[in-house]
């Protein structure tokens, strides 16, 4: 979900500009004997309560983008995970119950609900709504985010979502701890009259804010990666080969039975399922440059393969698959 990740990155830089926005001000201040105290305090709230908003709302996109992609891979409701059905049954009958209290991210039309609910309804035309996947009665910390991203049928584990060294700065254990750290501050200052006396100071929330992106990242990594198990798996990435060979730079694959010319997307899966994806720079047949090349039924035509990142890092044997434009967003970054 290529412009998804570029929307949580630009949001990050605009909010590490703000707080170094705000801490170069309290240090002018301080440098004219001013004094810089409130200019701190300011800051601290400001920079607590966007953090949180940045965590709740890149958060509720990423769940959107998910729900919006599978109704995209699927022409029937009834040919998606069974989890991700049962949950939006139970969770749009609850949203239209609640009416406004159901706490979405997006306006509910409860006229989709009621076609996407009926079983009688033409199965095209029942459908995913996205925005009573974002139900939440609770603040985001990060057991909540998983039971979220859960009814999605992805799997989040804390483990790996981000880097210890830049943990440590922060002085906290864990990723799970950080955000409940956040979201108390968050809630003491929302729903109190008073600044708590152990604000954190302009670094410190910059150390957040680091933290913060690599695991909305990883979040959305970890989703983009069910999102490319479900395309291959509902045949909208086919598969047209294997990489063969590993060079330096490019790599040999068997193409079988399909087509493939410059300007292609590729998707790889290695064996343990990992992917990686690009597009195609050069094509060579038999020591020969070509634009395109065309494998007839069962026949394997061994090709030398450039790609725009380089070859992939997976192993030899990797799966070739063929991806459309509709899905290009979903090829993950070298």
């Amino acid at each position: 979900m290529k412009q998804l990740r570029q929307a949580i990155r630009s949001s990050v830089s605009k909010l590490r500009a703000d707080i170094e926005l705000s801490d170069s001000t309290e240090r002018a201040l301080v440098a004219t004997g001013a004094g810089g105290v409130q200019v701190r305090r300011m800051g601290y709230v400001a920079g607590v309560v966007s953090l949180y908003g940045l965590l709740e709302q890149s958060i509720d996109e990423i769940i959107l983008e998910v729900a919006a992609n599978y109704n995209k891979l699927h022409q029937s409701f009834l040919t998606m995970p069974e989890r991700v059905r049962n949950e939006f049954k139970s969770l749009a009958l609850n949203s239209i119950i609640d009416g406004p209290k159901s706490r979405l991210r997006a306006d509910l039309d409860e006229d989709d609900i009621f076609v996407a609910l009926n079983s009688r309804s033409t199965s095209s035309l029942r459908r995913l709504v996205p925005a009573v996947f974002t139900r939440a009665q609770a603040n985001y910390r990060h057991p909540l985010i998983c039971e979220l991203i859960a009814r999605l049928d992805v799997k989040l584990d804390e483990r790996g979502l981000v880097t210890a060294a830049s943990l440590a700065k922060t002085g906290m254990a864990s990723v799970s701890s950080l955000l409940v750290d956040l979201v108390d501050r968050r809630n003491s200052l929302t729903h109190a009259y008073s600044i708590q006396d152990d604000i954190l100071r302009s670094q410190r929330l910059l150390e957040y804010l680091d933290v913060l992106e690599q695991y909305l990242l990883s979040v959305e990594s970890v989703a983009n990666l069910r999102l490319l198990d479900e395309l291959v798996a509902t045949g909208n990435a086919p598969r047209i080969g294997i990489m063969a060979k590993k060079y330096t730079d490019f790599i040999g694959v068997d193409l079988v039975g399909a087509n493939l010319a410059i300007g292609d997307a590729l998707l790889f899966q290695g064996k343990t399922g990992i992917f990686k994806g690009g597009r195609v720079t050069s094509l060579m047949a038999d020591n020969v440059a070509r634009d395109s090349v065309i494998a007839g039924v069962n026949e394997v035509v061994q090709l030398g393969v450039g790609m725009s990142d380089g070859p992939p890092r997976l192993g030899e044997g990797a799966a070739v698959h063929s991806v459309a434009q509709q899905w290009v967003e979903l090829l993950p970054e070298a």
